[in-house]
């Protein structure tokens, strides 16, 4: 039975995808220099408590249950800050990353998988600057759960400030960005019987980003149990032979992996092959083509066109104003967001990010 390595379900501290975001306009105005404003929330230390059920090969929670059953633990939660956090706990959906690996629901998401089989004892509480808690949360397994290995988590966060980030108006370009931080612990559950994973290629499609053309490969686990391996694809005609690792694919879930392409649109019929490996020797083919021209071809080079210019004048006009110990970090969520917000003279809310 496979497992859910150390890097993708040990305690995890992640900024989660910029769930607060804001955007003032920072194309297209005036000389004036940008203006930039981050903040983040605080950090909440947690760790599973003595005796908890954990996996053998790292920090977190494993737990063979039967349909029907129900299993309680013990989360040891701390706040090192200087001063008092309000904290928030919930159960939280693991699924594969679009670039393969275990990921969770973020605050501002909602568990529909195995994140509901979770129930808290305390969801919110305030902790004292240095004080201690345990937490217990129950997991309770449907009664007619399939066999087969779920993920989910324990999510531990400080709710982001309730008053808005302030960014400059008028011929002012500028923007502001607000950092959620999430502590999570795995929850991998057990529920025995026979186990197997299955990788398929749903296929494959052309899509533009800021440095030229990417292939999106649709790969889907519909087993019932963890895996990795490797890949490859191949485009013969560009010359493309892109191997990529798999890491952690969780069962019943599927993703658009992105591999680098073309700088530009090369229009014609485009031979592609993918073959996946996992569990040691199984092996997953997809042959096919890509027929580019006409209306697809000039869809892909306005894309292409639209993506890079609004990437380099959105990096180009805040550059001026970031700390260089911050940029690189804003630059990450900016790059994050910059496609999914439309750049406006007035501050809007930008949307959540998908995953």
């Amino acid at each position: 039975m496979g497992r859910v390595p150390n890097r993708a379900a040990a305690i995890v501290m992640m900024v989660a995808l910029v769930a607060s975001a804001s955007v003032a306009a920072i194309i297209g105005l005036t000389a004036s220099p940008a203006a930039a404003a981050t903040k983040g929330t605080d950090a909440i230390t947690a760790y599973p408590a003595p005796g908890s059920s954990l996996a053998p090969h790292g920090p977190y929670y494993r737990l063979v249950a039967r349909p029907g059953a129900s299993v309680t633990q013990t989360v040891h939660v701390v706040n090192q800050n200087k001063h008092a956090d309000a904290v928030r706990v919930a159960g939280l959906d693991g699924f594969t990353s679009d670039a393969t690996g275990a990921t969770y629901t973020t605050p501002v998401g909602v568990a529909t998988r195995a994140g509901t089989w979770i129930v808290i004892s305390t969801p919110e509480m305030s902790l004292q600057a240095g004080e201690a808690r345990d937490v217990s949360f129950t997991v309770h397994v449907p009664p007619h759960a399939a066999p087969g290995q779920y993920l989910a988590g324990v999510g531990l966060w400080v709710p982001l400030a309730s008053s808005p980030t302030t960014v400059p108006q008028g011929d002012h370009a500028g923007f502001a960005v607000t950092l959620q931080g999430e502590r999570i612990i795995a929850v991998e559950v057990v529920v025995p019987g026979k186990t197997h994973a299955s990788l398929a290629v749903t296929g494959v499609k052309p899509v533009a980003a800021p440095d030229g053309l990417r292939l999106q490969i649709g790969i889907a686990n519909t087993g019932n149990q963890f895996t990795q391996g490797t890949g490859v694809v191949t485009v013969a005609d560009t010359k493309l032979d892109a191997p990529f690792k798999i890491d952690t694919f969780v069962s019943h879930t599927s993703i658009g992996y992105l591999v680098p392409w073309t700088r530009t649109v090369v229009p014609g019929s485009h031979a592609v092959s993918v073959r996946l490996t996992y569990d040691g020797d199984k092996v997953t083919t997809w042959n096919g083509t890509l027929a580019i021209g006409g209306a697809l071809q000039r869809t892909l080079q306005k894309s292409l066109h639209d993506t890079s210019v609004t990437a380099h004048h959105a990096l180009a006009a805040s550059s001026s104003s970031w700390s260089p110990l911050l940029g690189g970090g804003i630059a990450a969520a900016l790059a994050c967001i910059v496609g999914a917000v439309v750049l406006r003279r007035r501050r809007r809310q930008a949307p959540a990010l998908t995953r």
